[in-house]
């Protein structure tokens, strides 16, 4: 665990001395509690004033950032918990728990994916080299996905006839996506490391993300442009049909637009500021964390690709702005989302120059 800060900022200074508090108590009595394995876990402070190298590769744009490496690997979330003993070190207890859970009794894999990425696996045994593949691979996607085995098919809802071949059964469940894992060019029924770390990696990293008031700060921080699809809470069909969309024809955009889908209802007031209502939903737009830009034509059936690609090439060349202006003569509607940044209450931002 890695805290980037610098002298002259109040809320670094702050976090030092509970950062360091953090540490004596990790090597205190009954640290055996968080960390029963005794996993060596060690904290570092970096200080951004000398080692601004450091902080330019690990992305540091506000101070203090707290990121988090497991066995090498730089993790996805960093730490944006309450900044106490107690929170960082439930933090690092969660990091340290077995990343992979063994289902024992009756589930209902539905709503085990219901609000989280979840991957199971159906094996015959935890003896086998499919297991442990399985398992290597939890280790690099834990922090993005939750992976579950079991060696009983039917708790999984799967047939013995279905699993009577010896091969693992594994399946991907996120609300309404529901996807087996089929592998190419099989050998005796013995997994591809690397091709299942890809399909594991797609899933549990999309392209197209669901925006949340948890995870929003966090998008903001990569600085794209958001498209966001606003749907009805259950409209699971326009958001598969979105996904689908945009991994068949937008993926070449991914670098320089964040694809997402928000619950049209918790996310009210950007469709106001758009002049729509929950009746209006679904509703596509941009946002440039400037202004926000909404599809001119209704959505559903999905509008053709070349007039969805002459439209985000048209945000990026300032056409949907000097239209907007020039048809309404005024600017087009503020973003909301702006105010899901890392707040200056809690953080200083890094100047640009520094980066």
């Amino acid at each position: 665990m890695v805290l980037f800060g610098t002298t002259w900022c109040k809320y670094s200074r702050a976090f030092k001395p509970i950062f360091e508090s953090t540490a004596k108590q990790l090597v205190s009595e009954g640290s055996e509690k968080i960390n029963p394995d005794k996993v060596p876990v060690t904290l570092v402070q970096a200080d951004c004033q000398t080692e601004k190298n450091l902080c330019n590769r690990y992305r540091v744009t506000k101070y203090p950032t707290v990121r988090l490496f497991w066995q090498g690997r730089l993790l996805d979330k960093e730490y944006r918990g309450t900044r106490n003993v107690p929170s960082i070190l439930t933090h690092i207890a969660h990091i340290l728990h077995p990343h992979l859970s063994e289902v024992v009794g009756s589930m209902d894999f539905a709503t085990l994916g219901h609000h989280s990425k979840v991957i199971l696996g159906v094996f015959t045994s935890t003896d086998t080299e499919n297991y442990k593949i399985f398992q290597r691979t939890s280790e690099k996607l834990f922090d993005v996905c939750h992976f579950h085995y079991t060696t009983s098919p039917h708790l999984a809802g799967i047939s013995s006839a279905t699993s009577e071949t010896g091969e693992p059964i594994i399946m991907f469940k996120k609300r309404s996506q529901d996807r087996r894992y089929t592998q190419n060019n099989s050998t005796d029924g013995l997994l591809n490391e690397e091709q299942f770390l890809q399909w594991a990696t797609n899933r549990c990293k999309p392209l197209v993300d669901e925006i949340t008031f948890e995870n929003a700060e966090g998008l903001t921080e990569e600085s794209l442009p958001f498209m966001i699809l606003f749907t009805q809470p259950g409209d699971f069909a326009i958001r598969n049909e979105y996904i689908a969309f945009v991994e068949k024809n937008l993926a070449h955009e991914k670098h320089r637009i964040k694809f997402l889908i928000a619950d049209g209802e918790k996310f009210n007031i950007p469709l106001k500021a758009l002049k729509k209502t929950i009746a209006d939903l679904p509703v596509l737009a941009i946002d440039s964390f400037s202004h926000i830009y909404a599809f001119p034509d209704p959505i559903r059936p999905f509008p053709a690709v070349q007039e969805l690609q002459v439209w985000v090439d048209d945000f990026f060349t300032g056409v949907l702005h000097k239209n907007f202006h020039s048809k309404n003569l005024e600017l087009p509607p503020k973003t909301e989302f702006k105010k899901l940044e890392p707040s200056t209450k809690r953080y200083s931002m890094r100047a640009r120059d520094e980066l």
